[in-house]
């Protein structure tokens, strides 16, 4: 195993943690502007990845006055599957937020939660009823769900990071989730007890009304947009003052042309008739969504059977998640095989394949695949998806939007459910009118067609769509949030 040695930093300058999750986690906060502005400035950063051995990342980021240390993920997922009160604990957060709907994200993840339970027999009933009298509970009470959190971390610190807390006496700790991330909950209790601050970057779009209970508290959060803001008042009673309204980072590159591709080279990238109209498929994480291949063989054979008021052509995007790996293989291969299958059977039927850097921080991709999507959306003529953060990129070029609801949010709960509609975060998109919905093959086809003749359709709403989701300080969010995080230091 490579020994990791810190560079020779520099120890009278501020000092910030950045702790990167997951790969999304690495692309908002190192392969934006935030990473490139706080490094400029000279501050002392120390990256906290689960892959800080593997020579890339090492190579990417480390610097005089950045270094890479371990995130110690495989100690704290160990350390969480040892206690079953823990894991009790972070089950009832999953599962509760105040101020939601019965339509809500968490309601629906309950529902399937409780038929999960069902299926495990006698013990997991009894499961389901402790969780769901715990969560009735912390409801109904800002003070127990106080109480519920500070026990919590009370027991379960998790201190598996101190030895780089007490080499680096950080200023300042970032992470892009308020403890609901596995394991951010261990390095922001860490901080706590240390008197560190905390800031936390909201990471999605829908992550201030979909991820439950926070399992650690935060000094201060960065939004995306006002609506985000009041999100995060109402389901994490987080004090106004505490936000900041920054905008999108990686959104940034969208707003700068010349970084994209032009239309003949992205054409050619992929082997596509410049001549035939694009429709961009934006698939879903296969987790919960595993009938993509369905959806391409709608869209496929409606292009071979003419079915569109012009030539045209589909170009799908593989969802990152497709890709993790679970004991040694992906985990999601009979899928990638029949994406594959569907690439040989129809002539007018393209892939891009996101190119992954590493398996041990699942998702992580090279900065290029940013500008790749964003000159797909910039040429594509209409996009097909399913109310994914997508919707609000697409709106950034005024690119059409059908969101195909003809299966399910969720695996467990069927094809039929439709409930995804109902979301805190999409009721809102879907009340600007930037978007067609569609529950079945021949309306999708109908819907294509209309954006096709009319491209014009419902462009009003997707301009609110861009001036209220997409956030402040467009094109230059990450200088924008990296200078408040820089504040934070002082």
């Amino acid at each position: 195993m490579i020994k990791l040695v810190a560079p020779n930093l520099k120890s009278n300058k501020k000092t910030i943690i950045i702790a990167v999750s997951n790969g999304f986690s690495a692309r908002y906060l190192l392969r934006t502007d935030i990473f490139k502005r706080l490094k400029e400035a000279g501050t002392r950063l120390v990256l906290l990845a689960p892959n800080a051995d593997e020579p890339y990342m090492r190579k990417e980021f480390e610097s005089d006055n950045v270094a890479v240390e371990k995130y110690e993920f495989d100690k704290c997922r160990d350390y969480f599957k040892r206690s079953r009160l823990q894991n009790f604990f972070r089950t009832v957060r999953w599962h509760t937020l105040p101020g939601v709907s019965k339509d809500s994200v968490l309601y629906s993840r309950f529902a399937s939660f409780k038929k999960e339970c069902f299926q495990a027999g006698i013990k997991g009933r009894i499961r389901f009823r402790l969780v769901a009298a715990v969560r009735a509970l912390l409801s109904r009470s800002s003070r127990l769900r106080k109480a519920f959190l500070a026990v919590e971390s009370r027991l379960y610190v998790g201190s598996f990071h101190r030895a780089i807390f007490e080499r680096y006496t950080p200023d300042l700790l970032v992470t892009t989730s308020l403890g609901y991330f596995d394991y951010d909950q261990y390095v922001m209790r860490e901080a706590r007890r240390r008197k560190v601050k905390t800031a936390a970057v909201i990471l999605s779009w829908d992550n201030s009304s979909s991820k439950g209970l926070s399992g650690a508290k935060a000094d201060a959060v960065i939004a995306w947009s006002e609506a985000m803001k009041n999100e995060l008042i109402k389901h994490y009673e987080i004090s106004p003052e505490k936000i900041f309204v920054g905008g999108v980072a990686h959104f940034d590159v969208y707003y700068r042309p010349d970084a994209l591709a032009d239309r003949n080279a992205l054409f050619e990238r992929y082997g596509m008739d410049p001549h035939r109209k694009l429709i961009f498929f934006g698939t879903r994480s296969p987790n919960k969504y595993p009938w993509t291949g369905d959806c391409i063989r709608i869209m496929a054979e409606a292009i071979e059977k003419n079915r569109f008021s012009h030539p045209c052509q589909l170009l799908v995007r593989i969802h990152p998640n497709h890709y993790h790996m679970q004991n040694g293989t992906l985990r999601y291969q009979n899928i990638l095989d029949e994406f594959a299958e569907l690439k040989k059977r129809y002539a007018w039927v393209f892939f891009n394949e996101p190119r992954i850097l590493s398996f041990k921080l699942p998702g992580d991709m090279p900065a290029s695949e940013m500008t790749e999507v964003g000159a797909i959306l910039r040429h594509a003529d209409v996009m097909v998806n399913y109310y994914s953060t997508l919707m609000l990129e697409a709106s950034i070029f005024d690119l059409p939007i059908i969101n195909l609801v003809k299966y399910g949010h969720n695996v467990l709960l069927g094809k039929d459910c439709r409930a995804v509609v109902h979301f805190e975060h999409i009721q809102r998109l879907i009340s600007y009118g930037a978007e067609t919905t569609v529950y079945s093959d021949d309306s999708l086809i109908s819907a294509i067609n209309k954006y096709l003749l009319h491209r014009e359709k419902n462009r009003d709403g997707r301009s609110r769509v861009m001036v209220e989701e997409c956030g402040l300080n467009k094109g230059k969010a990450g200088d924008a949030i990296a200078e408040h995080l820089l504040s934070l230091t002082n």
